[in-house]
């Protein structure tokens, strides 16, 4: 009886979370002058494929990246070289990224 309604509960929260829109948090930290720290955490699919083309389409070198799962969410960080000067302020480069994951969603 238990699991029956567990599982009845997950089918819920699933149908749910199709209907509702993708909820995206993106944090920029500029390390330095020409790099900085990444953090998004969504609940969206293909979450680490869509930013890691992102940061791609962005010449974002990548010098590290980690992804995990924490309560359904995916948290992906990652520290990058930001070559172009026009990225180096955090507002910036965070409107740019945010453009591009909204682009490849």
């Amino acid at each position: 009886g238990r699991v029956a309604q567990l599982e009845a509960e997950n089918k819920l929260a699933a149908a749910a979370a199709a209907a509702a829109p993708v909820q995206e948090n993106l944090e920029v930290r500029m390390v330095g002058s020409e790099a900085a720290e990444l953090r998004l955490t969504t609940a969206a699919r293909h979450a680490p494929a869509r930013f890691m083309l992102a940061l791609r389409w962005l010449d974002l070198p990548v010098q590290h990246a980690s992804v995990c799962l924490v309560g359904g969410m995916t948290v992906q960080d990652a520290v990058v070289d930001v070559p172009a000067a026009a990225l180096r302020d955090e507002r910036a480069l965070r409107a740019a990224l945010l453009h591009r994951l909204q682009q490849t969603g």
